[in-house]
């Protein structure tokens, strides 16, 4: 299994330095080897040229230059970067699963960096050279040394391997590190096929069906109450915004108003996050098996005047994270429903499927059976039932395959 962890760190001034150096030429190196790529590329061979290349070309690269420091391991990386963007790409495209940009270009094919609206991170992969103190908070990381890191971090337990990190630089000026870890995977119940061997007597089941006003409602009637932050937020970030277009571009008043915009946008996403992290950590130790509507949230943001609150709601988000927490813990399980499943038509009670129900319709009433139920709930039932359908045929193959074996 794979694990990630994600601590802020706090850099003085000349590791911060340090740091922005290297994605300088992380990004330089990647532009120029684009450059060279795509020169190749249009010629009918595509050759990535070395990062040696590079170097022997421009001065400021060389070892020789002591006074521009920066971790050469991680620019050594970008060329493998841009290898497997560029495999991406033809996988796309041997899929005939293309689609374009605005410029006609297509999508998924590597482009070129720029410094004022690219990610800035570097990848590096010496693990051995870094160490984590936690008596002093401190970590080691390659070319910078010890660096301070949050100290209400938990401590990493021993038996898991790290395989690389990843620093990074968030747009309100706060530097973070990545650790990625591999560790055994003690799912005892993963895949669902050891429900049959349950310590417990029965499972606790629970369907959740997405709900533009309130996140979710679940097969039991309850609503977490989502209390929208962008919404909460909107006035202030109106009125920053209305500022912004009436300075004038490069001044100093405009990009303080520009890191307002930053650090408010900032804190929705950490206010949703910590939101959906308490919510999903809370629901994944009550129930064993969780079984989520599978609907594609970006189209859902895109039709029916539902963008602004679907985006705020963090969905997707939060469908990943019982995702992962459920594989974490044994016997537990998250069941995505297939996406043309008619929760919302199929009635509860009967399973009669009314065609003729429109998004309009809060209430459901089946003409067949006369139930009469909210419309949202009744959708969470049938998830709920269909988790059980799902479990049972997964215990039914496990159970023929034992069979077959002796």
């Amino acid at each position: 299994m794979i694990i990630s962890r994600k601590i802020r760190i706090y850099p003085d001034d000349s590791q911060q330095t340090i740091i922005n150096n290297t994605f300088d030429v992380c990004r330089f190196v990647w532009n120029k080897l684009l450059e060279r790529s795509i020169e190749s590329f249009d010629d009918g061979k595509l050759i990535i040229p070395n990062y040696g290349d590079i170097i022997s070309e421009y001065q400021f690269l060389s070892k020789d230059n002591k006074g521009y420091v920066f971790d050469r391991h991680a620019v050594n990386n970008v060329k493998q970067f841009l290898r497997l963007s560029f495999s991406k790409y033809f996988d796309t495209i041997r899929t005939k699963n293309i689609k374009y940009r605005k410029g006609g270009k297509p999508k998924g094919f590597p482009r070129f960096k720029s410094k004022k609206f690219s990610k800035n991170s570097y990848a590096s992969y010496h693990h051995e050279n870094i160490h984590i103190d936690y008596m002093n908070h401190v970590i080691k990381l390659p070319c910078l040394g010890w660096v301070e890191y949050n100290p209400r971090e938990k401590e990493f337990p021993d038996d898991w391997r790290l395989l690389h990190i990843t620093i990074s630089k968030s747009s309100t000026n706060k530097y973070y590190c990545s650790l990625c870890f591999e560790c055994e995977n003690n799912q005892i119940g993963y895949n669902g096929l050891d429900f049959l061997i349950n310590p417990k007597q029965t499972l606790n089941i629970l369907g959740i069906d997405y709900s533009s006003s309130s996140l979710y409602v679940d097969s039991n009637g309850n609503q977490p109450g989502y209390p929208k932050y962008y919404r909460s937020n909107q006035k202030r970030l109106r009125m920053l915004q209305k500022r912004l277009s009436r300075q004038q571009k490069g001044s100093v008043n405009r990009n303080k108003t520009i890191q307002q915009i930053r650090i408010l946008y900032g804190k929705i996403s950490n206010q949703r996050y910590d939101f959906l992290h308490k919510l999903s950590t809370s629901i994944t130790k009550m129930f064993d098996v969780i079984c989520v509507e599978g609907i594609d949230m970006k189209n859902m943001s895109q039709c029916l005047h539902l963008g602004k609150s679907t985006m705020d709601n963090g969905f997707g988000i939060f469908r990943n994270m019982l995702k992962y927490k459920q594989d974490r813990i044994p016997f537990h399980l998250m069941i995505t429903a297939e996406k043309w499943f008619p929760s919302s038509k199929t009635c509860s009670c009967c399973g009669n499927i009314k065609h003729d129900l429109m998004l309009k319709d809060r209430v459901y009433k089946c003409d067949h059976c006369g139930n009469v139920i909210d419309r949202d709930v009744n959708a969470a039932i049938n998830l709920k039932q269909y988790a059980f359908i799902h479990i049972n045929a997964i215990a039914q193959r496990f159970i023929d395959r034992s069979f077959s074996m002796n």
